[in-house]
């Protein structure tokens, strides 16, 4: 397993089209923009270290970590209604409770983290549009 596989870019990767990557239409629905901006302040912290967290068990084969990282970011994926990021997400959360690691498990992995990329992408995009 390289690190190739989930090199840093710039703009998105495409896996998902921008129209069905997130909804934010829950956070909108609140109308409390100070809110919106923390949930997904917190989901941009948060959510690249929980993907480091995978990287790393899946290099050292540690499937249970790689299950208890993808339920959380599977909850963490709901609040944006990331659809896509959630099926592959609990794909790997079933495969990895099997304890083997498959290299359909490496590569749902890679797309998770694509999938992310062009999530973050667009959040980043979001929220420069909120402030004043």
């Amino acid at each position: 397993m390289t690190q190739e596989n989930f090199k840093n870019n710039n703009g998105p990767i495409a896996l998902s089209t921008e129209e069905n990557l997130y909804d934010l239409s829950m956070l909108e629905e609140m109308e409390d923009n100070e809110y919106m901006e923390e949930m997904l302040t917190i989901y941009l912290t948060e959510t690249p270290e929980e993907l480091k967290e995978i990287r790393t068990a899946l290099t050292e084969g540690d499937t249970e970590i790689i299950a208890k990282r993808a339920h959380k970011l599977k909850n963490s994926a709901g609040v944006l209604q990331a659809n896509n990021l959630i099926d592959l997400l609990a794909k790997i959360e079933g495969i990895a409770k099997s304890g083997n690691v498959t290299e359909e498990l490496v590569t749902l992995i890679a797309d998770v983290h694509k999938e992310h990329k062009n999530i973050e992408f667009g959040l980043k995009k979001y929220l420069e549009t909120m402030k004043p």
